[in-house]
């Protein structure tokens, strides 16, 4: 369907989600007159959620994920 979009990775899926969110406050705050730095933090929100999609960035929760995965011998 047009405009539909499938994601597979729960993670991204959060991600994605974060981001919408912070779009939408940003929105709302910008429509609210707020000043335009907290209108900003919202918009970087988002971004920073996007960002640990493409890697850019890294969670301690996602970091914690990986390495709990490797065994390092004794």
């Amino acid at each position: 369907e047009e405009g539909s979009l499938l994601v597979t990775n729960e993670r991204h899926k959060n991600c994605l989600v974060l981001a919408g969110e912070a779009l939408s406050k940003a929105v709302e705050n910008l429509d609210k007159g707020e000043p335009l730095e907290l209108v900003a933090e919202d918009i970087r929100s988002a971004l920073i959620a996007l960002e640990e999609i493409v890697g850019k960035t890294y969670s301690e929760d996602l970091l914690g994920r990986i390495f709990s995965t490797f065994c390092i011998g004794k």
